[in-house]
């Protein structure tokens, strides 16, 4: 890939609001994608002084899309969204000016939400229903799911029923009681992801493991103390162009109470960006305690629940116990917060991999210089872009999880006890 001259410049390709254009206006986009929703989400900070937001008469639904590049990559974000809030605010420079930030979310979102299922299925796959039901009543854009094994539900019975479910909930359930094809476990990623070079997205749904199993390296990053001191680190004849430098990371996983008797993994909970920080809270990958019980106690009148409409061959729990261990070592997993330019963030998308290199404390305390370049799992990522003249216009921001080998499934690094009791203080600090 050419490098730029200049790391974190951002260029606006172009910016409509409900058919308006409105590139001179934008003052800063954000784009979050995450493994744990399946749509995409963002945030149009408006900066309007000749009032044209409020001639628009906007409202949840309208239509805004966006597209941007970082001038050398060859990669470009080019989204279309529909309006979810608006919040206003006045302008405390000049009262002649209003600031705005319209909140968006991808069609698939609004589909779900104006949507019910109703269908009742038996003797097919759990994957084949759900391909019925994304191509029904999502559809903005195509699904990729990996094959299921065994049949959905009995025939004597009736079948499968969704009865008056949203579409992302039915399909949720129906992964509920599905099993992956060559994997043990029943835990599920429905996702969103961009297609790069970044014209078009795609649905995924596939085990959480053969996610892990199968994430390829989409970059490689390093991390310096002294990036700018040498002119390699800007021109072209560098060994490590500064398009791939890490501007800024840290760790950002702990330990919480969770459920009694659970396990470390079932007890802690992957940290999530707030809002006040600038991300969007997401869901965990699992959560614990039992799902199946009732506001009043006891077991839930739920079809999943019964044997006869899922036989065992598709039955998730029979895999319990292989399941909850691959949770836990997930959650387990050393995560981080990366930020890097625009140049090479814009290359990464969620469901795959990254290479990082990571300075002490973050790093590796005792042998930075001889561990191998850990590939980390891309599980959210937030692409920010400003459209003024401060120095570092754009850059994105990873969170990673560590731990893992491509196509050697998760595997937990190796590590002294000096490490493990390092990590921790550093974890808890």
């Amino acid at each position: 890939m050419p490098r730029s001259y200049n790391p974190g410049k951002v260029r606006l390709r172009n910016c409509f609001i409900k058919g308006m254009r409105a590139d001179l206006l934008i003052n800063c986009i954000r784009l979050f994608e995450t493994v744990c929703k399946p749509y995409f989400t963002a945030q149009i900070s408006v900066i309007d002084p000749v009032n044209m937001i409020n001639n628009l008469n906007l409202k949840a639904g309208d239509a805004v899309s966006f597209s941007l590049d970082a001038e050398v990559s060859g990669t470009i974000i080019a989204q279309t969204m529909l309006i979810t809030s608006i919040q206003t605010e006045d302008n405390q420079e000049n009262k002649r000016v209003t600031n705005y930030t319209i909140y968006c979310a991808t069609f698939g979102f609004w589909r779900d939400k104006d949507s019910l299922v109703y269908r009742s299925e038996s003797l097919v796959p759990a994957s084949a229903m759900i391909q019925g039901i994304h191509g029904d009543y999502i559809r903005d854009w195509p699904l990729h799911i990996h094959p299921t094994i065994g049949l959905i539900a009995n025939k004597e019975i009736g079948g499968y029923v969704v009865d008056g479910k949203h579409p992302f909930k039915a399909i949720a359930d129906i992964l509920d009681a599905a099993i992956g094809a060559g994997y043990a476990t029943g835990s599920w990623l429905y996702y969103l992801r961009r297609v790069l070079p970044g014209t078009q997205n795609q649905y995924i749904i596939e085990p959480l493991e053969h996610s892990f199993r199968t994430a390829s390296r989409q970059q490689q990053f390093w991390e310096k103390s002294t990036w700018g001191a040498e002119m390699e680190d800007v021109f072209s004849g560098g060994t490590i162009p500064a398009d791939n430098a890490i501007l800024d990371s840290k760790l950002v996983i702990k330990d919480k109470p969770g459920v009694p008797g659970g396990s470390r993994g079932s007890q802690g909970t992957l940290s999530v960006w707030e809002i006040s920080k600038g991300f969007l809270p997401i869901g965990n990958f699992s959560a614990g305690g039992s799902k199946y019980g009732g506001k009043r106690g006891g077991v839930k009148n739920n079809h999943q629940n019964d044997e006869r409409r899922n036989p065992l061959s598709t039955n998730q729990a029979i895999n319990a116990v292989v399941e909850n261990s691959f949770q836990a070592a997930v959650k387990d997993a050393t995560n981080y917060l990366v930020q890097v330019p625009i140049q090479s963030g814009i290359n990464v998308t969620v469901g795959e991999a990254v290479c990082a290199v990571l300075q002490p404390p973050t790093g590796d305390v005792f042998a930075p210089s001889t561990r191998p370049h850990p590939f980390m799992y891309v599980a959210e990522c937030k692409h920010e872009c400003y459209f003024d003249h401060r120095d570092i216009q754009a850059t994105s921001t990873f969170r990673l999880v560590e731990g893992f080998t491509p196509g050697g499934g998760c595997t937990t690094l190796p590590e002294t006890s000096q490490q493990s009791t390092i990590s921790r203080a550093i974890v808890t600090s």
